[in-house]
């Protein structure tokens, strides 16, 4: 977004530090009953809602983190940004699958859609150059006309076979 000479903000919708939920704990490759950080944010372009994201991180990368440290725009408010800066361990790879569902009552208030309105739902699994899982990441987009290119690799070298 930065590149491309806009601005990306968020809006903290809720910050919780508990157990589950037990699929997101999974997906993280803990216990159903880990503890967990649950950041729920309204994320934004030019000061205009594009997305509803569900981020969860395992409670030891992020142990004091308050609502404080989630910037409402400019660099600090990347979450890959603050666990970068928390967590010894740097961010290196992960996977993102996107599916278009209807969307839920929750998005469909939020970007005034009408009922059987189709989105984009996106999960995304980040893990850290240990292989460790760092973030399970369940986003909704809910405005079509915005797309985004998420680069998120380190340096590697890459042989004739695309390996």
């Amino acid at each position: 977004v930065l590149r491309s000479g806009r601005t990306p903000g968020s809006s903290l919708i809720s910050l919780r530090h508990d157990s589950g939920p037990a699929f997101a704990a999974r997906r993280l490759g803990l216990a159903d009953e880990a503890r967990l950080v649950q950041i729920k944010r309204l994320r934004m372009v030019d000061g205009e809602p594009v997305y509803l994201s569900d981020a969860y991180v395992p409670a030891d990368v992020l142990p004091c983190i308050a609502p404080d440290d989630l910037a409402r725009s400019g660099l600090d408010q990347s979450l890959y940004r603050l666990i970068e800066r928390h967590h010894p361990v740097p961010l290196e790879d992960g996977e993102e699958v996107a599916t278009a569902v209807f969307a839920n009552d929750e998005v469909r208030e939020i970007f005034e859609l009408p009922e059987h309105s189709p989105v984009i739902r996106k999960s995304c699994l980040l893990r850290d150059r240990s292989g460790s899982p760092v973030i399970y990441e369940e986003a909704t987009w809910g405005v079509p006309e915005h797309s985004t290119v998420i680069w998120r690799r380190a340096a590697a070298i890459v042989g004739a076979d695309g390996r």
